[in-house]
């Protein structure tokens, strides 16, 4: 059916954590994807019939850690551009980000690009205030921080 939907839940809970509608270009391949979850553990994707409102098929599955990190100077000069190597899920939007330590507001972010992958390198300008900040590793999948690193501006 046109409403169709795969759908990954976590253990125990009937309401998925993601999910992703059929259309018409998924039932050519029969294929589809989905971003997993970024909490490691045993989930179920089930296909999900919504006439029915039943799981037509389902299976379990283990999202087990993807290595992430991030390698950069430990300290920069206010304004100056610096370069920070990464590893991580690379989805199409994650981001290398910059906050105060401490707190949560996003002041500076580069996102991931295709040119960005061959290297796992990016380029992020440092705050133009001098302080303690951290520098993140920003998965949008799951709109989670999945590694960071202290850095300090002097």
């Amino acid at each position: 059916d046109r409403r169709d939907e795969v759908q990954i839940l976590a253990p125990g809970s009937d309401r998925p954590v993601q999910s992703k509608r059929l259309i018409s270009d998924d039932y050519d391949n029969n294929r589809i994807t989905l971003p997993a979850p970024a909490a490691i553990g045993p989930y179920t994707v089930r296909y999900w019939n919504t006439d029915n409102r039943t799981a037509m098929t389902e299976i379990t599955v283990e999202v087990t850690p993807v290595p992430t990190s991030l390698s950069g100077p430990d300290a920069v000069e206010p304004k100056t551009r610096f370069a920070v190597t990464w590893e991580g899920p690379g989805a199409r939007r994650d981001q290398v980000q910059i906050v105060k330590a401490g707190e949560t507001r996003v002041l500076l972010a580069t996102r991931l690009v295709n040119g960005d992958y061959a290297g796992r390198s990016i380029e992020i300008r440092a705050p133009n205030d001098p302080g303690d900040y951290m520098l993140q590793y920003f998965n949008t999948d799951n709109r989670t921080v999945l590694f960071e690193m202290p850095l300090s501006v002097n």
